[in-house]
This record gives structure tokens, sequence and C-alpha cells, in this order.
């Protein structure tokens, strides 16, 4: 695995692509809001045709403020084999530390997601070598491949925060997280 161990991959894989939902959705305390729900009639073969930059993230324990550079994420499907638990698309995400000389953090692939419910946009994702059981939840609860964005959550938000709520901490939930299809120039360092 490029410039990093197997620990920091997971560390960095468990935490990519998260943001502060506190700007999320207004419920006045009732979390997860009673509207709350993912995308509908959902094109998983479309979302997962080309690479995801990440615009806004969460900072976690996994994933630091401090890895916050040129974050993508590209998803592949899987050639299904008996030895990956049943897993469907192979997952590859990538960042790098904001400060020079900007290490790099790429997952490899250590990581593999798990379709729940593709016509609705749920999977869970998790390294490979455990079961989905174990995956983190991974929603799309919105998209327009036109313009070229999603929006991303770590499942319903469970946890009430200023203006909304939020997933609790469980150090890989999070949302929701913005992405769009062309990496911006903040993502550059640019």
């Amino acid at each position: 695995m490029p410039q990093t161990s197997r620990a920091a991959a997971l560390a960095f894989a468990l935490g990519v692509a998260l943001v502060d939902a506190s700007r999320a959705l207004t419920t006045g305390g009732n979390c997860p809001p009673a509207d709350f729900s993912t995308v509908l009639n959902f094109n998983l073969d479309s979302f997962i045709s080309t690479r995801w930059y990440i615009q806004q993230q969460m900072a976690t324990k996994y994933l630091p403020a401090s890895w916050n550079r040129c974050v993508y994420a590209e998803y592949a499907l899987r050639k299904k084999s008996w030895l990956k638990w049943g897993y469907d698309i192979d997952v590859h995400n990538y960042a790098e530390e904001v400060q020079p000389p900007h290490k790099v953090h790429d997952s490899g692939t250590f990581l593999c997601a798990k379709v729940y419910d593709a016509a609705r946009g749920k999977l869970g994702v998790a390294p490979c070598f455990l079961p989905p059981l174990a995956s983190g939840d991974y929603w799309v609860i919105a998209y327009d491949e036109m313009e070229g964005w999603a929006l991303i959550s770590g499942g319903a938000p469970t946890e009430s925060a200023p203006g909304g709520c939020r997933p609790v901490d469980l150090h890989a939930r999070a949302g929701p997280q913005p992405e769009r299809r062309r990496e911006s120039e903040a993502n550059r360092g640019g």
C-alpha cells in the first residue's frame, strides 16, 4: 500500500468523505427528521462510473482536518469472489495532508461496499476483510448526475445539534457530505 500503513489506511478509509452535519436539516430537535430519506430511483451504475471529489467533510478521528487536501473517491463493480464476503463494489479513497510535503493517504484495495438498496442509494462501506455486518452506512441523500453533485450521509442523523441533526459520531458516521464530479480549487489547495 503506497506511503501508508494498513492502520493508517483503515483510519483514512473509515473517516474519508465526512462533513459537519450541524448545518444539515433543521428539525426542531426531532432526530431523525420525520421526512429524512435517501434518493429515489438512484442510478448506481452512473454514480460509480467516474471519480468523485469531496468538497466538504467532517473532521473525525480517522480523517483529521489536516488530511483535507485533494480528497477523492472512486468506485467500481466487483468481480464476484467468494473471498470478499459478498461485497458488490470496490472503493478507493485518496487524500493528502494539507501541510507540505502533502503526505498521501491512499486506501488502495482495502475497502469494499455492499449495496443494501440500489434504488434508494443505500450502501455500507468497510475494509474488505470484515463482513458487511461491520460496514458503516453510506447513504446518497441527494444526487444530480447532470450537474455532477451528490450529498452523502453516514446514515440517518440521530443526534440534535445546532441548526438540525447529525449522525452520532461513531468515528465512521457523519454527514451529509457534498461531492462533485470535478475537483474544486479549494480541494486542490489552490
